[in-house]
């Protein structure tokens, strides 16, 4: 039996920021079926690009699938985002091996989907999901990165975190290895709740207090997202920057 909810207010954007010459971002927002994921490819050239188009692609194919069987409720949702992340996995990875132009491509996987009381959270990567509550900004996923685990064992303080040197090292990404595992939850949600989900090339040049304060300072959710591009940019924009601001109604 589904649980689905179905109104949201939502808006996405992506910017190639200052430095790149492609965006290997990408994002999408499906609001009648309570569905938003994006993914920050990489693998130079145009290989990253690929990796995150695919990784979208083969997802919303295995969740267009799944969904339509109703069977919505959480139990069932969460172990669905945990085989469909193995399999998109998979496929990128078999792609990368059979085309040498393409081997060594990876990207993030971020999705978020809206059941009625509860949402699920699943990620591979360095991309983030965000609720804002009460005036305040949570981060609800934690970064598969090499500073973040460091971080986790206490190696690395969390005031040397932007200055560290192997920063970008992801310790987790869909097609690098044959096999991945994706962190998943449930969570309960509120009336009011605000989610944003994000590649890094907006958290490594906005603060999450610059985030709260830009959330606390515009009244739409396009205004957010067009000012949270323009911060990046204005310190730095030294990657793509893609967000997807998220309302249930």
């Amino acid at each position: 039996m589904s649980q689905k909810i179905l109104s949201f207010e939502s808006f996405g954007i992506t910017d190639i920021g200052l430095v790149r010459d492609h965006n290997e971002d990408v994002w999408a927002a499906y609001p009648e079926e309570g569905f938003f994921l994006l993914a920050d490819g990489m693998g130079g050239h145009a290989c990253g690009e690929v990796a995150s188009k695919e990784a979208l692609h083969i997802l919303y194919t295995l969740f267009t699938e799944w969904y339509s069987s109703g069977q919505t409720v959480p139990s069932k949702a969460k172990a669905f985002f945990e085989e469909a992340f193995a399999k998109v996995n998979g496929q990128i990875y078999q792609q990368a091996q059979r085309d040498e132009v393409l081997k060594g491509m990876g990207t993030t996987l971020c999705a978020l989907f809206f059941l009625k009381k509860e949402a699920i959270i699943a990620h591979v990567g360095d991309s983030r999901i965000y609720r804002y509550r009460a005036n305040q900004l949570e981060q609800l996923t934690e970064d598969h990165s090499l500073v973040a685990e460091l971080m986790a064992l206490g190696a690395v303080a969390s005031a040397e975190a932007d200055s560290f040197p192997y920063k970008h090292i992801l310790t987790r990404a869909i097609g690098t290895q044959p096999q991945v595992e994706a962190s998943l939850a449930t969570i309960q949600r509120e009336p009011e709740d605000l989610f944003l989900l994000c590649t890094d090339g907006l958290t490594n040049y906005v603060t999450n207090i610059q985030i709260n304060q830009i959330i606390e300072s515009y009244h739409s959710l396009e205004e957010m997202g067009k000012a949270l591009i323009n911060q990046a940019k204005q310190n730095g924009g030294g990657d793509n920057i893609t967000a997807i601001l998220v309302k249930p109604l």
